[in-house]
C-alpha cells in the first residue's frame, strides 16, 4: 500500500535527518494511527484534509466528521509540542484553531496556497500568525489547482483580475 510505503520510508529518513517532514491526509481512515506513528520522529507534520477522491473504505468525504478528525489530528500535535503546518483554507477550521489558540503557539504555522485567499495570509500575518505560501507542483499539479478553485469559486474571479492587473498581488499581500 501506498501510504505504508510513505511511512516506512520517512521513518528510515526521519532518523537520520530532523528537517525532514510528512504531510498527514485527515480524509483517509488510518490517519491517527499514522499520526501517532510520526509524532516520535523529527521534522515537521503537514497537516491537510486531502485533495485528492480516495474510495470509501479509506476515506471521509468533504463533510463536519472530516472537519472534526482534521481538528482532532491538530490536537494531537499540539498536545504533544510537535512541529506543524496547518494547511487549510477553510474557515470554519481556521476559527476553530484561533478560538483553541493553538495558531498562538510557536511550533504552529498556516499554510496557504499562493493566489488562495490573499486577504486571509494577509490578516493571520499581522495578527502574528506565521503563514507559508505555497505552489502545487507534479504530475497533477492541474487538478490539485481546479480542487482548490472548486473549493471557492470566488478565487477564480481573482485570479482573472491578478492577471490583469499584476500589481494586485502587491496589495494584497504578497509582498515580503
Amino acid at each position: 500500500m501506498r501510504q505504508q510505503a510513505i511511512l516506512s520510508t520517512y521513518e528510515q529518513l526521519a532518523q537520520r535527518h530532523a528537517n525532514i517532514g510528512i504531510t498527514v491526509q485527515a480524509h483517509l481512515h488510518r490517519s491517527v494511527e499514522d499520526l501517532k506513528r510520526v509524532l516520535v520522529l523529527p521534522g515537521k507534520i503537514r497537516l491537510v484534509k486531502g485533495a485528492f477522491k480516495e474510495p470509501q473504505n479509506l476515506a471521509f468525504g468533504r463533510s463536519a466528521e472530516l472537519n472534526e478528525r482534521y481538528l482532532q489530528l491538530a490536537k494531537l500535535c499540539v498536545e504533544a509540542g510537535h512541529d506543524c503546518a496547518i494547511a487549510t483554507h477553510d474557515q470554519e477550521i481556521i476559527d476553530e484553531l484561533q478560538k483553541r489558540e493553538y495558531l498562538k503557539l510557536p511550533q504552529v504555522e498556516l499554510e496557504l496556497l499562493y493566489g488562495v485567499r490573499p486577504e486571509l495570509a494577509q490578516s493571520m500575518r499581522k495578527a502574528g500568525v506565521p503563514v507559508r505560501l505555497y505552489l502545487p507542483y507534479g504530475k497533477e499539479w492541474y487538478l490539485y489547482l481546479c480542487h482548490r478553485l472548486a473549493e471557492y469559486p470566488p478565487n477564480v474571479h481573482k485570479a482573472i483580475a491578478d492577471m490583469l492587473d499584476p500589481v494586485r498581488t502587491t496589495r494584497l499581500g504578497y509582498e515580503g
